[in-house]
């Protein structure tokens, strides 16, 4: 979501005379759009790298655009908002705010450091948006893009710490049906941003 705009903007600034045009979900609902393939053309998800094997198997191609670091968010109150580093026997015992169901988030904390946030752990907002608010009351954490709390950080309204250990990142991938043509402009999109 925060990262889109501006590579649609970067891209509409070097090809002002072609028409752009976005819609933004969860990741899971862009990928069964692509999978599909007759709604939408060209998806852009953040996933951690060890899931993407599995859409694959879908007949989606998927190509890097780039990192996407992450870093444990709380707000600039929390007990834990001097530190730079936490471990996850540490995280295990607060609260973890997330955005939807769907997040690959507790998966990806369970496939890199074999630990899991218990479900009454982690607390349903709806949105990104509201993580952050509930960050900021300083009852809990979340995981949460570099990309997304930019400003916050910037502001000082939250703190980003490390995991102890391990290196949080996602990355960021363009998404097409496997042997389906792009048109010529959504191709020169691709193009202008893959590694």
């Amino acid at each position: 979501t925060y990262i889109i705009p501006h590579i649609l903007l970067d891209f509409h600034k070097k090809y002002p005379a072609i028409k752009i045009s976005s819609y933004i979900a969860y990741s899971k609902v862009v990928i069964g759009h692509i999978a599909e393939g007759n709604q939408y053309d060209l998806g852009i998800i953040s996933q951690p790298e060890h899931a993407i094997s599995k859409y694959k198997q879908m007949n989606i191609e998927i190509r890097e655009i780039t990192e996407d670091p992450l870093g444990v968010i709380v707000g600039k109150d929390h007990p834990w908002a001097n530190r730079k580093s936490i471990s996850m026997s540490e995280l295990m015992k607060s609260p973890m705010f997330i955005s939807n169901q769907a997040t690959t988030l507790i998966s990806y904390l369970h496939h890199l450091t074999g630990q899991t946030i218990k479900a009454e752990n982690s607390i349903l907002l709806g949105n990104l948006e509201a993580v952050k608010v509930a960050v900021q009351s300083n009852d809990g954490f979340s995981i949460l893009s570099d990309f997304i709390v930019r400003e916050e950080l910037s502001k000082g309204t939250v703190r980003r710490i490390n995991l102890k250990g391990y290196d949080l990142k996602r990355k960021i991938y363009f998404i097409s049906k496997k042997n389906k043509k792009l048109s010529n402009p959504m191709e020169m999109f691709v193009e202008n941003f893959v590694k």
